[in-house]
């Protein structure tokens, strides 16, 4: 998340839109495994302070992101606010 952040914060935005679609996908189309790297590593680290100790307020992400990563950052926002768990919000 460090790059991406670095990236967002010098307005360098050039292949993000494949970066978001691959998160997008690991997180439909994975096992249990690579679909939490998809929502732990990828989105929720969007959130962490690794992002905004570069200047970049997280929710700059948020045009990229696409269904399942974007319900996913709403129950990570939920999570943070008010403990509320993180649900599995994948298709079966």
């Amino acid at each position: 998340m460090a790059r991406l952040a670095d990236r967002f914060a010098s307005g360098n935005r050039e292949d993000v839109d494949a970066l978001f679609e691959l998160i997008e996908r690991l997180i439909v189309e994975g096992d249990d495994y690579v679909s939490n790297l998809g929502v732990i590593g990828y989105v929720e680290g969007m959130q962490m302070a690794t992002v905004s100790t570069r200047g970049v307020d997280p929710e700059e992400f948020r045009p990229w992101l696409r269904p399942m990563s974007s319900r996913y950052w709403e129950a990570i926002n939920r999570f943070w606010e008010s403990g509320t768990p993180i649900p599995d919000l994948r298709p079966e």
